[in-house]
């Protein structure tokens, strides 16, 4: 099977954050099993708009750069937490649910800081690329 990408144009990024709020209206207080649980609704993002500044007064210019997960080919935190991450055939990469409580562990195997910790159940999360949408077709 190919391998499922997601592309964002920084180009057209405007910062609106919209892409944020899509994915804190699918996943805040809805548990998706067995891809992952409810996201914590503030101080977790599984997608993060930054802003990015550059220049000097008068001469300035701002842009946007989305960050998520990358579901890597080669998951560095498949390596560092083995048996709590599976890379499905079509590259999606997700954590175990009954391994996600492995929480620090698996968010600091991440080099890119995309796995974070869920506050209220200590559970590690990360962008799901919605799978369970993709099952669904």
């Amino acid at each position: 099977m190919d391998k499922l990408l997601m592309i964002v144009d920084v180009a057209k990024c405007v910062g609106c954050f919209n892409c944020l709020m899509a994915c804190k209206d699918e996943h805040v207080g809805n548990d998706w099993l067995p891809y992952t649980r409810s996201q914590q609704r503030h101080a977790q993002k599984w997608v993060d708009t930054i802003r990015h500044e550059r220049g000097r007064a008068p001469h300035t210019d701002v842009c946007f750069v989305t960050q998520l997960c990358m579901h890597c080919s080669d998951p560095a935190c498949a390596k560092a937490a083995p048996g709590a991450i599976e890379q499905r055939d079509d590259g999606v990469v997700l954590i175990d649910v009954t391994e996600a409580r492995r929480g620090k562990e698996l968010a600091d195997a991440c080099p890119y800081g995309n796995i974070s910790v869920n506050g209220d159940t200590g559970d590690a999360q990360k962008c799901t690329f919605c799978a369970h949408l993709l099952d669904e077709g």
